[in-house]
């Protein structure tokens, strides 16, 4: 062995444990970076979803004071629940449940909102918080109507979370049963959706 070889031997050995390094800490700075996207994904999933309760609130608040003056004149509140199936997200057919409340106003008109549960057969599940605005062809509240929906819609499927605004328009028929109670078929189609459903409530 010469007297350089030993040298040699100990710079390729340095050599090495520097690109081992290398290698090592452009591993370390890819996986931070997968951590920090998907901390960011996170925060930023969160924050929709606060953002999408903040707006459901909003209608509801707006629903409500509306509904005051109105309530204030002895107008009949009408609650309901229902089922409805149909077509959305891109011609998936899917099924949910539907909530609803209604305030009558003078004349043939009512305002509301209405809370939508829908899970398609892919598995994606869509929730709709939606103001309405209603006409009535009849004097008495009831028999057909036209209707007008829009607001909000949130969706998600394993675990991803996506919102979204939603409009539409609804035609249906109001059958009263006494005083009280009554059943409402209807249909609907709006943004990339077009439904039916039947709901059944009561009037306070």
């Amino acid at each position: 062995m010469g007297v350089a070889e030993p040298f040699l031997i100990l710079d390729i050995k340095c050599r090495n444990v520097k690109n081992a390094r290398i290698r090592l800490f452009q591993k370390l700075k890819f996986y931070n970076k997968i951590c920090i996207d998907k901390n960011l994904s996170i925060i930023y999933h969160i924050a929709m979803k606060r953002m999408g309760i903040k707006i459901y609130f909003l209608l509801v608040l707006m629903v409500i004071s509306l509904a005051i003056p109105v309530t204030a004149q002895e107008a009949a509140i009408s609650v309901a629940y229902g089922i409805e199936f149909g077509f959305n997200s891109k011609l998936d057919f899917g099924g949910g449940f539907v909530l609803g409340f209604d305030v009558d106003l003078p004349g043939q008109y009512a305002i509301g909102f209405n809370m939508t549960a829908i899970t398609n057969k892919h598995g994606t599940s869509f929730f709709e918080p939606t103001a309405m605005f209603r006409y009535y062809f009849s004097d008495n509240h009831t028999g057909f109507f036209a209707q007008a929906d829009g607001g909000a819609v949130f969706s998600t499927k394993n675990s991803i979370f996506s919102y979204g605004l939603t409009a539409g328009v609804r035609g249906g028929y109001r059958v009263l049963f006494g005083k009280f109670c009554y059943v409402e078929p209807y249909l609907r189609a709006g943004l990339f959706y077009f439904s039916g459903g039947i709901i059944s409530g009561f009037r306070l």
